[in-house]
C-alpha cells in the first residue's frame, strides 16, 4: 500500500480531474446490471483519465505486475500437497471429504485457467503495461470511485491506497471479484467485451481476463483459509463456505466457457 498523504500523487491525480477526498462512500451490498454497468463505465472513466500522460512516471507507488498469477499458480502447488495429504489421514471430517471429492476437479479447473492466460501472449500484455506505466486503482468498486458534480468529466476516490503498477485489466478483474465474493451473478463476457472495446484493448487483453475468471477463486481461497485457519473460523462456516463457493464458481465458470476456451 502507498503513502495516502503523498502530495505528489494527489497532484498528479488532481491535473487529470482525479479528486482523492478520503471519505468512505456508502456502497451498495445489491446492485443490478444497470448499476454494474455504470461502475465499469467510471473504472474505464479512471483509466482514460490517468492514462493521457504515460510518460510520466507516478511516484512512491509499487508493482503487482504479474503477482496475482505467481500467487495462483503457488496456491495451486500449495492446495496439491494438501489434497493428497487429506487423502492420506486416518480420520476424515466432512470439509476434508469434500475437498477429496472436489478437490482433483478445482485444481484442474485452477491449472486450465492459468495455462489459457500464458497461452494468449501474456508476455506481451506485461510489455505493454510497462511501456505505458499503466496503473491500476485496486479498489474500484462503488464504495471507493464515483462521478463527482464538482468537476467537469471528473471523479473522486475515497483511497488511493491500494494504487499501483498493473496491467489495466486488474481493475475490472479487480471488481468482478468483488461482485462474485457477494455472489452477484453476471455476464462476464459482456462485461469484459465491453471494458476491452471502450480501453482500445486486444483480443489478448478478453482472454486474459476470460483466464483469471475462470480460476476457481472463492473455493480456493476457502479451502487455503482452512488449512492456515488465520480466523479460526468454526467447522461449519469453512464447510458451508466451501461449498457456497464452488456454487459461485461454477456459475462464473459457465458463463466465461466458449466453444474454444483452453484450445487456443
Amino acid at each position: 500500500m502507498i503513502n495516502i498523504e503523498s502530495k505528489e500523487i494527489n497532484s498528479y491525480l488532481g491535473n487529470r480531474n482525479i479528486k482523492i477526498i478520503n471519505e468512505k462512500f456508502k456502497g451498495k451490498d445489491l446492485i443490478n446490471e444497470e448499476e454494474i454497468a455504470f461502475q465499469v463505465d467510471l473504472i474505464v472513466r479512471f483509466h482514460k483519465l490517468i492514462g493521457e500522460y504515460k510518460e510520466n512516471l507516478i511516484p512512491r507507488i509499487g508493482s503487482n505486475i504479474g503477482k496475482d498469477l505467481e500467487y495462483y499458480k503457488f496456491q495451486l502447488k500449495r492446495l496439491k500437497a494438501d489434497l493428497e495429504y487429506r487423502k492420506t489421514k486416518q480420520e476424515k471430517n466432512l470439509l476434508d471429504l469434500n475437498i477429496i471429492s472436489n478437490g482433483n476437479e478445482l485444481l484442474n479447473k485452477g491449472e486450465k485457467a492459468i495455462n489459457h492466460i500464458l497461452r494468449n501472449n501474456y508476455k506481451k500484455l506485461i510489455q505493454r503495461s510497462m511501456t505505458n506505466y499503466e496503473v491500476c486503482l485496486g479498489k474500484v468498486d462503488d464504495s471507493n470511485l464515483r462521478y463527482t458534480v464538482s468537476i467537469e468529466d471528473g471523479i473522486e476516490i475515497n483511497t488511493i491506497k491500494y494504487l499501483s503498477y498493473n496491467l489495466k485489466e486488474h481493475d475490472l478483474y479487480n471488481y468482478i471479484k468483488r461482485l462474485k465474493k457477494k455472489d452477484i451473478p453476471i455476464e462476464a463476457n459482456k462485461i469484459i467485451e465491453y471494458y476491452v472495446d471502450s480501453l482500445g484493448l486486444s483480443i489478448d487483453s478478453m482472454e486474459y481476463l476470460k483466464g483469471f475468471i475462470y480460476y476457481p477463486n472463492e473455493s480456493l481461497r476457502i479451502w487455503d483459509k482452512y488449512i492456515l485457519n488465520k480466523k479460526e473460523l468454526s467447522f461449519d462456516k469453512y464447510l458451508n463456505d466451501f461449498k457456497k463457493g464452488q456454487i459461485i464458481d461454477n456459475i462464473y465458470i459457465d458463463e466465461i466457457i466458449g466453444g474454444d476456451f483452453g484450445d487456443k
